[in-house]
């Protein structure tokens, strides 16, 4: 008998899902196998080593001190398994960037038909936007932010604390902080997306309910920013000064 609605019935809908399923669990497999052995043979941890020892390179001009920081150019830790663990962490979370576009695409292949003409117009032009969106979120991390990072971590009470980094530490900092930048850099588009979809309504982005309730005023974030940079210079300017007055 024919469906003049062409509508799948809820056992084909469920069978349909079981596949996409799988087949999207194959491609995460063979692609994190991927990233686990790119992240060994193209040396990816250099890549992600390279802003601290930059930094500390940078801050030894003035302070010697700072080459202990990494005495023998390699990070130090204290667990056997560390470094293999994150080298599959690593290789896992390459192979998830890898597998996405096939991830996405078995999504979009089951969830589009439930979908208008409009929102699968505006969805695809989306999707691709918040590729290169969070592109330029990860660039931004690596280039600008984990230096500045590193180097206000560095130096802060450094005339009371000395580094000692650890391979695992760091390297999971790195992490964490290009996936949060990543991250937060394709919020406008999933915000289109749901707006799109009458998920999110622009009440509910206003937000007054929240000013109403005590919450920070609209200029804290920046304000603390600033004065955090203030503080840091400061005490960069001062650290040096104790240093001279000392010799």
């Amino acid at each position: 008998m024919n469906n003049p609605n062409q509508e799948m019935p809820f056992l084909d809908h469920l069978e349909e899902l079981r596949m996409r399923i799988l087949w999207s669990l194959l491609a995460l497999a063979v692609c994190s196998a991927i990233g686990i052995f790119a992240a060994i043979r193209l040396n990816v941890v250099d890549v992600l080593t390279a802003p601290l020892f930059s930094v500390v390179a940078d801050l030894a001009v003035d302070d010697s001190s700072y080459l202990g920081v990494l005495e023998s150019g390699r990070m130090a830790y204290f667990n056997l398994t560390e470094p293999l663990f994150f080298i599959i962490k690593l290789g896992m979370l390459t192979g998830l960037l890898l597998a996405s576009p096939l991830l996405v695409y078995h999504a979009w292949a089951f969830l589009s038909p439930a979908l208008k003409e409009r929102e699968r117009r505006l969805i695809i032009p989306c999707m691709t936007l918040g590729l290169l969106l969070f592109a330029v979120g990860v660039s931004l991390a690596y280039f600008v932010a984990l230096p500045m990072t590193i180097r206000f971590l560095l130096l802060f009470n450094a005339q009371w604390f000395a580094a000692s980094l650890t391979a695992g530490y760091y390297l999971a900092l790195v992490l964490r902080i290009l996936l949060a930048f990543g991250v937060v850099f394709e919020l406008p588009v999933v915000v289109i997306i749901l707006t799109s979809l009458g998920l999110v309504t622009p009440a509910f982005l206003r937000a007054k309910a929240a000013q109403e309730s005590g919450g920070p005023p609209e200029n804290a974030v920046p304000l603390l920013f600033v004065l955090g940079l203030a503080t840091a210079r400061w005490r960069n300017r001062r650290g040096r000064i104790v240093s001279v007055e000392g010799v």
